[in-house]
């Protein structure tokens, strides 16, 4: 499409979204003069990928060999790409990540051991 001063708008910014990183994309912009003279810029963006976060939830405080809860909630990702194709989901009940699943719940249980670390993440 060919630019020019009549079919052109007054702003001299513009915004761009790129919806999936990471990711390169060529970006040009032309200032015009009445005449349709111009000059023309180019730059290239990197798009970053940016990791998907949750809301996480664990029942707390249980008994020991009691079962504790975990739950990643309203997940999200700023690439609607991303957020489209689902999320899988892995929990360490304090022994090492387990097998990523589509399951955004999991239930482990309280060990013996006042410092078990429980964590979840989204892959």
């Amino acid at each position: 499409m060919v630019a020019t001063y009549a079919g052109s708008g007054t702003s001299a910014t513009h915004t761009c979204t790129f919806d999936d990183g990471p990711s390169t994309h060529t970006v040009r912009a032309r200032i015009l003069d009445k005449d349709d003279g111009y000059n023309e810029y180019i730059t290239i963006v990197e798009v970053n990928n940016v990791s998907p976060t949750a809301s996480f939830a664990a029942s707390s405080p249980v008994d020991e060999g009691s079962p504790i809860s975990l739950a990643l909630m309203n997940p999200s990702d700023p690439s609607s790409a991303d957020t489209a194709t689902g999320f899988t989901y892995v929990f360490d009940c304090g022994n090492g990540y387990g097998m990523a699943s589509s399951a955004n719940s999991a239930t482990c249980t309280a060990m013996d051991n006042p410092a078990q670390l429980i964590k979840g993440k989204i892959v």
